[in-house]
């Protein structure tokens, strides 16, 4: 997922402190080995689709959406009680290269822990005549997030079920083609997104149940997103909105398989905007069944 999972607690941190791969820094806490000195936190450019016209003045309008985000992290380091090296070799060793998996960086601001999802690119922390001399030096370190999304911390996990069945041909209001010839009335929850910014949600269904689909009913349309999959009892089913993938997994496996072919036609890769949004979850059950939805998601925001 491309926010913290709500399983994991933030840190303890004070005012402007990180943390990144279990090791505190940056802040301004008197006597730290660590004290941050800058942090580059604003939205990245914006990569345009804009085309220049031929031969004329202007552009074609294109889509505008936003790459991934640098952030560059300058402080000071000094001794941690064991020596200036130590606390040097310390803050290196979490930056290490990161291959394909990203991991929280925690942030402290007096408005609260925010977090978002990094890889390490580059760390420089110099040996010159401060570090031998005055025994300070400065790291400079650059972290790449995918998304360019900060996220308030913790993420929030929220579950809601099947708690009614009709056995009827009538559709249920409001009428949506889930809702044709029986099955199951959907549990309503409310999920709100504090940030500024649309962020997209992992859909976690666990069974029994027989093709479950989840609707935002707060956008225009009620966009859905369904799967045609019978779930057994314990059998899980992982929507990510963001990454747009659909894993199966049946009870008692830790292996889960792709389900995206299964995706049921008219679904959309739907988004959790700024404010409270009603998600309705269905399934195409006639008698009632314990199947669960499970709605993790993080309050977003592109800048801090």
């Amino acid at each position: 997922m491309a926010f913290p999972s709500p399983s994991l607690a933030p840190p303890a941190l004070n005012a402007w402190q990180l943390s990144y791969g279990g090791l505190v820094f940056g802040g301004i806490v008197h006597g730290s080995p660590y004290s941050l000195q800058s942090l580059t936190i604003d939205m990245p450019d914006v990569a345009t689709g804009d085309v220049q016209r031929a031969l004329d003045h202007g552009e074609f309008i294109g889509l505008d959406t936003l790459p991934g985000a640098d952030l560059t992290i300058v402080q000071t380091v000094i001794s941690d009680g064991v020596s200036l090296d130590h606390a040097a070799q310390q803050l290196g060793g979490v930056f290490a290269p990161g291959g394909v998996t990203e991991q929280p960086l925690w942030l402290q601001t007096p408005a609260g822990t925010f977090a978002r999802m990094c890889r390490a690119r580059k760390h420089n922390c110099p040996i010159d005549i401060n570090r031998v001399m005055a025994g300070v030096t400065v790291a400079t370190t650059l972290l790449h997030s995918t998304d360019p999304r900060w996220y308030a911390a913790p993420s929030l996990s929220q579950t809601v079920g099947l708690p009614t069945s009709i056995g009827g041909g009538l559709p249920v209001p409001p009428a949506v083609p889930w809702a044709l010839g029986g099955g199951s009335v959907g549990g309503l929850v409310n999920v709100v997104n504090s940030g500024l910014f649309e962020m997209r949600p992992v859909l976690v269904i666990t069974g029994p149940c027989i093709n479950p689909v989840v609707a935002n009913l707060s956008i225009l349309g009620a966009p859905w997103v369904g799967v045609t999959q019978t779930l057994n009892a314990g059998d899980t089913l992982v929507i990510d909105l963001d990454w747009q993938s659909v894993v199966y997994t049946t009870a008692g496996s830790s292996i889960g398989a792709s389900r995206r072919n299964a995706l049921t036609y008219g679904s959309t890769w739907w988004n959790l905007p700024p404010g409270s949004s009603t998600i309705e979850f269905t399934s195409a059950d006639t008698s009632p069944v314990t199947g669960t939805l499970t709605v993790n998601s993080a309050s977003a925001y592109l800048s801090l």
